[in-house]
C-alpha cells in the first residue's frame, strides 16, 4: 500500500554461542534462524517483486538458503580495504555476482589511483556507491562517473555470464596482500569476455589473459590493455594500487564460400 519495494536488512552481530530456551545452545540458535527464514519468506509472500537486501558479514548469509531468499547480499564488510577486491573474487565460487552488492566507498582522502581499485573491485559484482561523495575533487568525481558509465555497458555479462577464470592464488595474506589477482567472465552469448586485474605493490608487470579470437573494446582503470588476438594484456604495478578491466569481443570469423 505504501510502494515500498526495497529494503535493507542489516545484522552486523556474530551469532555467538547460541541461543536460551531450548535443550542446548545449538538447538536455541538452530530454531531462532528457522524463525529467521520464514520471515523473510512471509516478506517475500506479502510484498511480491520486493527488492530484499541481506547483510552477509556479521549475520552470517552466504549461505544457499539466504542467497535464494535475498535479492542481494552485501559481500563483505572489507568495503573500504584494498583486500576487498581479493575477497569479491573469491566469491564467485560461491555466488552469482548478479547478487554480490560490492561497496564502492569513495572517500577525500583517497588517491586518483585508490579510486579506479575501489571502483574496478565493485565492478565484480552489483556496484554500489558509498562514502564521501560530496566532499572529493572533481578529478575523482570524473573518475567514478566514467566508472558507473562503464559499468552500465558490462553489467549484462555480470548478471548474466560464467566466470571463466579466478586467480587469487599469488596472494598469500589477506591483511598484507601484495601481488596480482585476476577474474574473468564471459557473456552469456559467449561473444565477450571481461578480464579484471588488481595489483598490490608489485614493480610493473604485465597481466595476460588467453583472449584467442577476441579484440579490445575498451577498458577502464589505471593500466594500459592492449589485445593481439591471441593474448589480451594489462600492465599494472609501479604504485602501491592499480586496477584495470577490459572489455573484449569476438572477432566474426569469414564464412567459407
Amino acid at each position: 500500500e505504501s510502494g515500498l519495494n526495497y529494503i535493507k536488512i542489516d545484522y552486523n552481530e556474530n551469532i555467538g554461542l547460541g541461543a536460551d530456551g531450548a535443550e542446548s545452545p545449538g538447538e536455541g540458535l538452530r530454531a531462532h534462524v528457522e524463525e529467521v527464514v520464514r520471515f523473510f519468506r512471509a516478506l517475500r509472500e506479502e510484498v511480491p517483486g520486493l527488492v530484499m537486501e541481506i547483510c552477509s558479514s556479521g549475520g552470517m548469509r552466504h549461505d544457499p538458503v539466504f542467497l535464494t531468499l535475498g535479492s542481494m547480499v552485501s559481500f563483505s564488510d572489507a568495503h573500504e580495504n584494498a583486500d576487498g577486491a581479493v575477497v569479491a573474487i573469491d566469491l564467485h565460487r560461491v555466488m552469482q555476482p548478479r547478487t554480490m552488492q560490492i561497496w564502492a566507498s569513495i572517500l577525500p582522502e583517497q588517491s586518483p589511483d585508490e579510486v579506479y581499485f575501489t571502483m574496478i573491485k565493485a565492478m565484480v559484482g552489483r556496484i554500489c556507491l558509498s562514502g564521501k561523495l560530496l566532499s572529493v575533487s572533481e578529478e575523482v568525481l570524473g573518475i567514478v562517473r566514467a566508472g558507473v558509465e562503464y559499468y552500465f555497458g558490462i553489467r549484462d555479462i555480470v548478471r548474466d555470464g560464467e566466470t571463466v577464470l579466478i586467480d587469487t592464488d599469488e596472494i598469500r595474506s589477506l591483511r598484507h596482500p601484495k601481488g596480482v589477482a585476476r577474474l574473468a567472465r564471459k557473456s552469456a552469448d559467449g561473444r565477450r569476455l571481461l578480464c579484471y586485474a588488481f595489483a598490490y605493490g608489485v614493480p610493473e608487470r604485465t597481466v595476460s589473459f588467453p583472449a584467442e579470437g577476441y579484440v579490445l573494446r575498451s577498458s577502464y582503470g589505471n593500466a594500459a590493455a592492449e589485445c593481439d588476438g591471441r593474448e589480451a594484456k594489462l600492465v599494472l604495478g609501479g604504485k602501491p594500487l592499480s586496477a584495470g578491466v577490459m572489455l573484449l569481443e569476438r572477432t566474426e570469423k569469414k564464412k567459407e564460400k
